[in-house]
């Protein structure tokens, strides 16, 4: 298990900008967003994977990105995506983004090996919140 000091939340938002978002959609698009990028490699200078889904409204953008940790080199050279430490996986390090975090909803960042997974839904609807990964 990933200890939860490599969690960091983003800032919660006025005005309940997260209210409608869903723990079960939150899962389930996290759980297809990682299936689909399971088998690649993430290395130093490594630009990064990014995903945007709309809800069925059009009202909540959940939003995934995996990047490389600035400056990270622990002596492995490429993490895969998919299943970056024996035992803890993509859906693992996206739904503690989500869990892990209380802050209406805003998610945040998990930090596995020299990956960062970044999960954050924005409500779309008043077009006061916040853009992804603030």
């Amino acid at each position: 298990m990933v200890p939860a000091s490599l969690v960091s939340c983003y800032n919660s938002q006025e005005l309940d900008c997260y209210k409608a978002v869903t723990p079960a959609t939150a899962y389930s698009q996290s759980a297809n967003f990682c299936s689909k990028n399971r088998f690649i490699n993430g290395f130093k200078d490594w630009p990064g994977i990014q995903y945007a889904l709309n809800d069925l409204f059009g009202s909540i953008s959940y939003n995934w990105k995996i990047t490389w940790k600035p400056n990270c080199a622990d002596g492995q050279l490429t993490f895969n995506v998919g299943q970056p430490i024996i035992g803890f996986s993509c859906e693992d390090a996206m739904r503690l983004a989500f869990d892990g975090c209380n802050d209406g909803g805003h998610g945040g960042t998990v930090e596995v090996g020299c990956l960062v997974y970044h999960f954050n839904p924005v409500n779309q609807d008043d077009g006061i919140c916040s853009l992804p990964f603030v």
